[in-house]
This record gives C-alpha cells, sequence and structure tokens, in this order.
C-alpha cells in the first residue's frame, strides 16, 4: 500500500519516512516502531502514544490516518509446533500520520518576521491548551518536533504525549526540560510544556530581532537581560524555596547539573546580549516571555493566559 519516498529521520523508538499512499494518492509520514512489544514498557509506550494520537483532533495537532502492524523482523522467535519454524513473538508498528511540507522549526533557516513569530506562538500555544483540555502533557515540545506548513505558518504539534496518570520520571530534551522535572523526581505538571514553549518563543524571537540563522536559544542572556533588581530578588527567593524543598541526595545532584548547565541565571554571559536587539522585541513580547520561563511552575503563565496575553 505504501511507496517509501525518502527517510525524514531516525529516533530512539523507530524511524519516519515520507511515503505515498497508492490506496488514497495521499503522501504521508510514515512511522515504524520495530519490535514494538518487546518488553511491558515498550509495549505500554506504543499503545499509549496510538490511544492518545487517536483521539486528539485540532488543527494545529499532527494527524494521524491509519495504523498496522506486522510481524517483527526482529526480536525474540519461538517455535511454532505446527510448522516447525520459528515466528516472532513481537509485531513492528506503523502509523500513518500527515505529512507537513515545510519541514521543522528546527530546520528552519532565514529570518522571521513579527507577525510570523505571533502567528506561530498562537497556533502552538492553542494546541497546547487543547492538549492540557483533553488531559494530555506532551512532555518533549521542540523546535525540531513543531513542523510548519508550506507557507510555514502553518505550525504542527506532534510526538511524545503522555496522559497525566501515565507519567515517566525522565522527559523532555534537556535544554527545553523545565527546572521542577529536574527537581521533582517526576512529580511534574503541565507547567512543563509551557516552559519549553516559552523556550522556543526565545528562540523565535532571537531570530526576529537579530536576524540569527540559528534557532537555537541562550537561555541564562535572556533571562538576566530582562531582570530588574525586584525580579532578581524575586527570583533568588524562588529558588531558596525550591532549594529548601530538595531532600534527597540525587535530587541535589541534578538540580546542581542544572543550574551548572544553564545558570541561575549566568549573569557573566549578559553583557553579550545586546539591549536594544531585546527592545526591538517589544515590551508585550519580552513580558510574555519572562511570564512564560518563570521559575515556579505554579506561578508560569497557563496557555489560556498566553493566549489571553496582550502580546
Amino acid at each position: 500500500r505504501y511507496r517509501l519516498l525518502a527517510l525524514l529521520g531516525c529516533g530512539s523508538f523507530g524511524a519516519v519516512c515520507k511515503a505515498l499512499d497508492r490506496r488514497t494518492g495521499r503522501v504521508v509520514a510514515l512511522k515504524r516502531v520495530p519490535d514494538a512489544l518487546q518488553t511491558v514498557d515498550a509495549a505500554r509506550r506504543v499503545l499509549r502514544e496510538v490511544v492518545v494520537l487517536n483521539r486528539l483532533d485540532h488543527p494545529n495537532i499532527i494527524k494521524i490516518f491509519s495504523i498496522f502492524h506486522t510481524p517483527a523482523t526482529s526480536g525474540a522467535r519461538v517455535l511454532d509446533p505446527d510448522s516447525f519454524t520459528l515466528v516472532p513473538v513481537s509485531v513492528d508498528m506503523y502509523m500513518a500520520f500527515e505529512y507537513a511540507t515545510g519541514g521543522d522549526l528546527y530546520g528552519l533557516r532565514g529570518d522571521m518576521s513579527a507577525d510570523e513569530v505571533r502567528s506561530l506562538m498562537h497556533q502552538l500555544a492553542s494546541a497546547v491548551k487543547y492538549l492540557h483540555d483533553v488531559g494530555v502533557w506532551h512532555r518533549d515540545i521542540k523546535s525540531a518536533n513543531i513542523l510548519c506548513g508550506r507557507n510555514r505558518l502553518g505550525g504542527r504539534v506532534g510526538k511524545s504525549f503522555a496522559e497525566r496518570e501515565m507519567l515517566t520520571g525522565v522527559v523532555a530534551t534537556p535544554c527545553y526540560r523545565a527546572p521542577e522535572v529536574i527537581m521533582s523526581e517526576g512529580k511534574y505538571t503541565g507547567a512543563m510544556d509551557v516552559w519549553a514553549l516559552g523556550c522556543i518563543f526565545g528562540e523565535l524571537l532571537q531570530r526576529q530581532s537579530a536576524g540569527a540563522h540559528t534557532p537555537h536559544l541562550t537561555i541564562s542572556p535572556l533571562l538576566g537581560e530582562n531582570l530588574g533588581e525586584d525580579e532578581t530578588r524575586t527570583l533568588d527567593a524562588e529558588m531558596r524555596d525550591a532549594r529548601d524543598l530538595v531532600r534527597e541526595s540525587r535530587v541535589r545532584a541534578r538540580l546542581n547539573l542544572f543550574f551548572d548547565v544553564i545558570g541561575t541565571p549566568s549573569w557573566h554571559d549578559v553583557d553579550a546580549v545586546s539591549s536594544e536587539r531585546w527592545r526591538r522585541a517589544g515590551e508585550q513580547a519580552v513580558d510574555l516571555l519572562l511570564r512564560m520561563l518563570t521559575f515556579d511552575p505554579r506561578r508560569r503563565a497557563s496557555p489560556d493566559e498566553i493566549l489571553a496575553h496582550e502580546y
């Protein structure tokens, strides 16, 4: 049924190819998860993704068209007593998704206008609000998981969903990982998605105001450039409160690693960021960004508040 056209990417759990669905004439992104039932955890992960994706319906979330499986081409096998042949005990799972013609935000190059940034953020915040409203946390929002339409204004969110009651301890790509995820031994909330969305917002604002040709965000200078004396004291107080809650040595080690990598923030890097550059982003944009990157997840802006913000 599917004719493979190109390899789009490989990950820890499988590969994705651009493919032509001969039955419908539609170009899709075909994802293959090999040996999907190799362990109980692997089976749960695949089942979770299938169940969650099947129930989502939003214009800014990648759609899934079909799901099927074939006997696993790798993994454990057992002897079939009737045919005296070895047969696989697992399956290879295939999922056909909507194909985003514009590629992902990570690979997008060139400047972005203020209107493009605002439009993309509105679409992404709308998608995250929808996910949270139906009881789903994405848990791995990053620019590589934001897929664009042909005119690059059609933002789509894809990959790595989790229902609230099906949490795991290690989630999110490190540079998009919220402080509470590192500190709390898996006791996180949907606010982690807002933090990751704030990181993407910062990337977009840098491309808008500085004309940068790389989407990566340096978080520490971004925070330090816009914190006044009162905000600095508030952030310090929040950090002290957070550290008071951290008791176990393993959590302390993770927190120290977080501060070593990202900073608290890293004040000596502030001079590397031009004040004029951030003023061009606009006070409203910077205000929203700081609300999304608030250290305390309880005070972080919600998706509803992001959509209602004057920006």
